[in-house]
């Protein structure tokens, strides 16, 4: 897991990995984008934009990278699931 979040690090810029390392657990427990907001000072609409962009990202990388891709589906898909409960 350290490996595929080493790379993840090396793929995003700025405040993208904090935003998504929160929003999807990286390290702990998922955050609202309203509790990452008020966690750096920024508004709601901020953290949707960077976290789009970050994905954004991510998925240019994915289609070079299999192996990011596959961990990246697999948390994706459980986020979705724990999500929609």
């Amino acid at each position: 897991m350290s490996e595929f979040i080493s790379l993840i690090k090396a793929t995003l810029v700025g405040r993208q990995f904090e935003v998504v390392s929160r929003r999807f657990g990286l390290y702990g427990n998922p955050e609202t984008r309203r509790c990452i907001a008020e966690r750096l000072g920024i508004r709601t609409s901020r953290v949707h934009s960077i976290e789009m962009r970050a994905l954004k990202r991510l998925r240019s990388a994915m289609s070079r990278r299999n192996d990011l891709r596959d961990h990246l589906a697999t948390i994706f898909r459980a986020q979705a699931l724990e999500v929609a409960r």
